[in-house]
């Protein structure tokens, strides 16, 4: 194991350079998957064993940002205490950072009890919001009766703690070799209980606690903890950290009763209610009409006389302009940006709807413009739905279960009808409408004004009336990198389909004969085989 500094608010994270991809982990509550004979955190099915004696080091010794590199499943238990990795602090120092610690100060008493009612943990507010920890522990033995041990500054973890080390009883020896643990440890450097001496336990539980404290959870209050072990640690932390979360989330702005919206509301008692997990960082403004009930991301902006139902999650850094409503299925992704006058989830315009529970999905990094409608699903897909990336101008409108791919461009006054499907990079010029239950292939280019009612196979433009094969989308494809093999096949292809006047059944025999047989070609034919509704037509049939 190598312990490698960190910038400014990294916290705690652990590297597997064992394995593939060096994958990491950060040291958080909500990352613990077992408390069996130590601390145990996982990440898509990457787990680090034992992580309690480290990470209390290294709170312990005041650090607060580092990464752990590991080339294997368990962190080193050494002599069963944190002074060895206490000791390599020392030695190779710390340094400041320019970042301020953020603690939560407990504003009142705190109380946990494991269901038996074995473990008992409570935190209460200090006078001068200092950390504090007492601990009692009785393990009804002859060798650990009741003892109880505090720490009433950090600085004592160095000095009193560190050092102290964990134990086994004799009899669960057996027990934990058969299930590969404690690989670390042997009779040279492990105490072993054999009820016959004392030990210093509850000296060991304090530095167990510290080794949850440093799980993203940093409190200023005294914990008192009766026969507390990994599990009720790691409760117990989850229940604070819970708590910062509600904390966060609930803000108050003092207004004076004199400013003109609020004279007549809120009668002495000047207070209004704040969204989101920092009132200030969020920019979310006071004139906003927001049910308690919406989920809303960090970082996210939200302007005056915009409306956000109850069912509705929005994703970091989203940034809503003035007067949009977002009705109740919306589920918005990160770093999105509408703008005024969008209306996102309302009711499907269809009469057989009949209030069931759908939605409207919005992917990462998508840009609503003015007044862009989006109906949300119906019973038929179950949702609306618009990728990442993608553009929709103003006055765009999505019927209900329309699918709206990745990196889509629909420009402005595009109506779209319900369930059309639209796929992955296509782009449709302004004032075009598409017919209900039409599929759009990708890369794909619609010239603005064009009428819709056939399928549209992918890599083509299209235009005229009725719509027809205009070509190869071929600057398009150039643009996103596909090589000129590539486009040439995709050519040949339709000068098969279109140009040279066959049956749409015997240009796709000839096309798997004559051209290439490439991923492109295939998506191709298997787009036109899939069309129910058949295909638009090429310029001979015009």
């Amino acid at each position: 194991m190598t312990i490698y500094p960190a910038p400014d608010n990294h916290g705690y994270v652990f590297k597997r350079v064992d394995l593939e991809g060096h994958p990491t982990i950060k040291a958080d509550l909500d990352h613990v998957v077992s408390t069996n004979r130590g601390t145990t955190i996982g990440k898509n099915g990457v787990l680090v064993n034992t992580t309690e004696h480290v990470l209390a080091a290294l709170y312990g010794s005041e650090v607060d940002n580092a990464l752990i590199e590991l080339n294997g499943i368990e962190v080193p238990i050494m002599d069963g205490s944190a002074k060895d990795f206490v000791e390599g602090i020392q030695r190779v120092g710390i340094v400041d950072q320019e970042a301020e610690k953020d603690y939560f100060t407990l504003k009142e008493n705190l109380y946990y009890e494991d269901e038996k009612g074995y473990v008992e943990m409570l935190a209460v507010p200090t006078p001068g919001n200092e950390f504090r920890i007492t601990v009692m522990v009785d393990y009804n033995s002859p060798v650990l009766g009741t003892q109880h041990a505090s720490m009433y500054e950090i600085g004592e973890f160095q000095k009193e703690i560190a050092s102290c080390r964990t134990f086994v009883f004799l009899k669960e020896l057996e027990f934990l070799a058969k299930n590969n643990l404690i690989k670390g440890g042997d009779l040279s450097n492990a105490i072993v209980l054999v009820e016959k001496e004392r030990s210093q336990e509850e000296y060991q539980e304090i530095a167990r606690m510290l080794g949850k404290e440093d799980l993203e959870v940093k409190v200023e209050g005294h914990i008192l903890a009766a026969r507390p072990g990994h599990a009720g640690n790691i409760s117990f932390g989850k229940i604070i950290k819970n708590l910062i979360k509600e904390e966060k989330k609930k803000g108050v702005k003092n207004v004076t009763i004199n400013e003109p919206f609020f004279q007549g509301h809120f009668p002495g008692n000047p207070v209004m209610r704040a969204y989101g997990t920092d009132y200030q960082r969020q920019m979310i403004h006071d004139l906003t009409s927001i049910h308690p009930d919406a989920r809303i991301g960090e970082n996210v902006q939200i302007s005056p006389f915009t409306a956000i139902h109850g069912d509705v999650e929005i994703g970091d850094g989203t940034v809503i302009h003035s007067n949009v409503t977002i009705m109740d299925g919306a589920r918005i992704g990160k770093n999105c940006e509408i703008f005024p006058g969008a209306v996102i989830s309302a009711r499907p315009q269809d009469l057989k709807y009949k209030g069931e529970r759908t939605t409207a999905e919005i992917g990462n990094n998508t840009t609503i413009r003015e007044c862009v409608t989006i109906n949300r699903g119906t019973v038929d897909r179950g949702k609306t739905s618009v990728g990442n990336n993608s553009l929709l101008m103003a006055y765009t409108h999505l019927g209900h279960d329309v699918s709206v791919g990745n990196n889509c461009i629909l420009a402005n006054s595009a109506n779209i009808a319900g369930h059309v499907t639209i796929e992955d990079y296509a782009i449709l010029e302004g004032v075009v409408a598409v017919q209900q239950f039409i599929t759009i292939g990708a890369h794909s280019f619609i010239a603005g004004g064009s009428h819709v009612r056939k399928n549209v196979p992918p890599f083509v433009k299209a235009a005229r009336e009725p719509l027809s094969y205009a070509g190869v989308n071929s600057i398009g494809l150039q643009r996103r990198g596909f090589e000129e093999k590539v486009i040439s096949a995709i050519q040949d292809t339709y000068r098969l389909i279109y140009i040279q006047n066959r049956n749409v059944t015997r240009a796709i025999e000839m096309v798997e004969e004559q051209v290439p047989e490439i991923d492109e070609v295939k998506q191709i034919i298997s787009f036109i085989r899939s069309s129910d509704k058949g295909i638009m037509k090429g310029l001979q049939n015009v």
